[in-house]
């Protein structure tokens, strides 16, 4: 997820105070210790790969549902095949109920007006193998809590396993949901809308941490067959690959939809044109009704959206070196200007991703930026489809377009459990556009914005250890922790192991924990492997502490003979990047890595016979972050 900040309110969050701190959690011994009994039951391994005892469950879904705009309704039902491929028998299932975050009383991260409240999730039935399930009384086995459904078996559930299940629900979509829900007039985005089997794993067993409404993902790796329902009037787009287009899409549109899955370039599919005719493009229903059908493999989650009045663009981008292509495709309102083009957009980011950062092929067939979220309130990523709202300007669109998609591999390709370290996918999204920013002549300052909203904190003492749970941080805490500090870390990590040794790194982690749930100590032991050193020096200060980027200059002249010192003030190791002008404008750097900054180490100085007269001397760059930036100068312009 990504959220957008107009100057005004750039300025108001950096003014904000009274950061939420976690309660006595000690960052360097709990996510340790979680991590070494996983390497001593042999499910991990110290070295970053995954042990021969790792383990994953999964499931299948076969989803119908129908959406009614007129009583803003999600109605469904589902089967569910759950494979317990773990060593453990299992005594319960838990699902989480997403939706029952919005009912009255539920305590979560925003606050709702009385308005905003819903039943959340109506149960109407529910099947155990081949036996109805009684959902009330002291005999139910099912209980529920926050945002989770427990469902005690009985037989347990052996290794090797499988369960079915049968669900029937509802629920009414709030009129202030997150993240999803109803934009402007009959434009939906449904997220978080199916009683989904949370995930249980190696390292913490069942993930019982309810929804509150801003810690996001942790999924498993699931198929889904999907019929989703809608007024013939409406289309779908949706995770997944569209199966019966033809069903639905009359010609030229149909032809269309279908050229676009191998064009280089954008064809507009649907546009003003279109509708003028009365939507013709619609095949007619005598139902009434359309249902779509859409199929996903391997999947942690899926989402849709619908409208009846949506301009449709679509091109694809060649993927891999087999001249795979996925469809790339932008659906949004006729007055978002920005989203004209997006669809452009996103293809670059696609070929981007596949070719250059990280350099690993789109995994997906296809991928949708559906235009839902309100202006200014960025966006929300979901496997193959991303929910954005449009953008006062082109740089800004295109970042936010690139964010999101980039969340295909974190937290998607990469099972990351970011309802515990968000970091782990928002730093990355955060980080992986700013070398197509910059090649497209995009102002470069996203990356000074990162640093220095980052040093601000951290110079204020607000700042959490990156290893603190995401679930334990406030808003403003959680932000800096998720996006602005670990972008940071990883454009100083970059810049010491160089863009090509960074590349091998990142994308040996992905190659090692694609399809799994990679543990913060397995990105550790990936890149210290890769690098061919321990890089502790570097993780412990930026990771599991709360030391603040604070380098200081002095500089000592007596005529040509000068004295350069850095003192690190806060003990974070950054690269010492100094530039200095003699009074002749002879320019002259001194570049320094980041790995001086050895445990102990709190200054450096250097001596240098200058050609003449020193005039002015300055400290950083735009990705270094530093808490007091009135100390980096020496002299005068």
């Amino acid at each position: 997820m990504l959220r957008i900040f107009s100057s005004l309110l750039l300025c108001f969050f950096l003014t904000l105070q009274g950061l939420a701190q976690p309660n006595s959690f000690d960052p360097t011994i709990e996510p340790a210790a979680i991590f070494e009994q996983a390497v001593a039951k042999g499910s991990r391994t110290r070295e970053g790969l995954p042990g021969l005892n790792y383990f994953q469950n999964r499931a299948s879904y076969a989803i119908q549902a129908q959406l009614d705009p007129v009583h803003r309704e999600v109605r469904a039902q589902a089967e569910i095949q759950y494979v317990n491929q773990s060593p453990d028998t299992l005594h319960q299932l838990v699902f989480r109920m997403y939706q029952d975050m919005y009912k009255p009383g539920f305590r979560g991260d925003y606050r709702l007006p009385q308005s905003a409240r819903t039943q959340g999730v109506v149960l109407e039935g529910l099947r155990l193998r081949d036996d109805s399930v009684l959902l009330a009384g002291p005999s139910s086995p099912v209980s529920r809590r926050g945002t989770n459904m427990y469902l005690q078996l009985d037989p347990p559930l052996a290794p090797g396993e499988t369960v079915s299940c049968g669900l029937a629900w509802y629920f009414t979509v709030s009129k202030r949901a997150i993240r999803m829900g109803q934009y402007e007039d009959n434009a939906w985005f449904i997220a978080y809308w199916y009683p989904q089997v949370a995930v249980y794993d190696d390292l913490y067993g069942w993930d019982t941490l309810s929804y509150t409404g801003q810690a996001e993902f942790y999924n498993d790796f699931n198929d889904f067959d999907l019929q989703i329902t809608v007024p013939d009037t409406m289309l779908v787009w949706a995770t997944g690959t569209w199966e019966n287009a033809d069903e639905i899409l009359t010609e030229p549109y149909l032809g269309r939809w279908q050229a676009a899955a191998s064009s280089d370039t954008v064809i507009q599919i649907l546009n003003r044109d279109s509708y003028a005719s009365g939507r013709s493009f619609l095949r007619p229903s005598a139902s009434g009704t359309h249902t779509f059908r859409f199929r996903a493999k391997g999947v942690p989650d899926v989402a849709f959206g619908a409208s009846d009045y949506y301009f449709w663009d679509g091109c694809s981008a060649v993927v891999d070196e087999k001249g795979r292509r996925a469809r790339v495709q932008a659906v949004y309102r006729p007055a978002s200007q920005d989203f004209y083009q997006v669809a452009a957009h996103a293809k670059a980011a696609v070929e981007d991703l596949s070719w250059q950062l990280p350099g690993v092929p789109y995994p997906y067939p296809v991928m949708t930026v559906f235009n839902g979220e309100s202006f200014g309130g960025g966006g929300m990523e979901f496997p193959m489809i991303v929910n954005d709202g449009s953008s006062s300007n082109e740089a800004n669109a295109f970042s936010l377009t690139y964010h999101e998609i980039a969340h295909t591999y974190f937290p998607f390709l990469m099972g990351i459990n970011e309802r515990r370290y968000a970091w782990m996918d928002e730093g990355w999204a955060t980080m992986l556009p700013e070398d197509q920013m910059m090649a497209r002549g995009y102002s470069g300052s996203a990356m000074m914005l990162n640093a220095m909203i980052y040093a601000r904190y951290a110079g204020g003492g607000q700042t959490a250890a990156l290893m603190t749970p995401a679930y334990q941080l406030g808003d403003a805490a959680y932000s800096v922790s998720a996006y602005y500090h670990p972008a940071t870390a990883y454009y100083v990590l970059r810049h010491y192991l160089g863009d090509s040794l960074f590349r091998v790194a990142l994308q040996t982690y992905i190659q090692r924990w694609r399809g799994r749930h990679p543990h913060p100590q397995d990105f550790f032991a990936t890149f210290d492997q890769v690098a061919g050193q321990d890089l502790g020096w570097f993780w412990r200060p930026w990771f599991f502490e709360t030391k603040v980027p604070d380098l200081k200059l002095d500089v000592k002249a007596k005529r040509r003979k000068v004295t350069f010192t850095v003192q690190n003030a806060g003990g974070l190791p950054l690269p010492i990047l100094l530039r200095y002008t003699l009074k002749d404008g002879t320019d002259g750097s001194i570049t320094v890595p980041a790995d001086y900054w050895q445990p102990g180490v709190t200054s450096w100085s250097e001596t240098r016979k200058l050609s003449g007269r020193l005039q002015k001397a300055d400290l950083g760059a735009p990705f270094v972050p530093d808490a007091h930036t009135r100390d980096n100068y020496f002299g005068k312009e």
